[in-house]
């Protein structure tokens, strides 16, 4: 039984960018390279969520796909940006009204660099007409 396959899709197209890590992920390499457990720990609450410091290649490789994959690194990181717009709301005597998983969002893709540049690029595409097509 052969499938019909619509030809009118144009051929893949692939484009290999690289981008620099963010402030965010130079802050956990660096600290991963130095074992600086006082930085990786900072915002730990459960003693458990901890980042693992035997293998230091495979933390390594986690803070450069995405930071939030280190133990910890999530609320630490989630935990500093709503203070961070508190201080600011405080400064402009207004009241703060991002919730916390609007934060938390921002802070999903201000993190690693990757995700920065794939907002800006599918806004863009989206903008241009472009379709997207998320392979898993």
């Amino acid at each position: 039984m052969k499938e019909d396959v619509d030809k009118t899709i144009p051929l893949k197209e692939e484009t290999i960018i690289t981008v620099e890590l963010s402030s965010t992920q130079k802050a956990y390499y660096r600290a991963i390279l130095d074992k600086n457990r006082e930085f990786l720990f900072r915002g730990v609450t459960v003693t458990s969520n901890v980042p693992s410091l035997v293998n230091v290649m495979m933390e390594l490789r986690k803070c450069c796909n995405h930071p939030f994959l280190i133990a910890g690194a999530e609320e630490a990181i989630v935990q500093r940006a709503v203070q961070r717009k508190e201080k600011e709301a405080k400064a402009k005597k207004e009241k703060n009204k991002e919730k916390e998983d609007e934060i938390r969002q921002q802070c999903l893709i201000q993190s690693a660099a990757k995700l920065v540049l794939m907002d800006k690029l599918l806004c863009k595409l989206r903008e241009d007409g472009h379709k997207v097509i998320c392979l898993n």
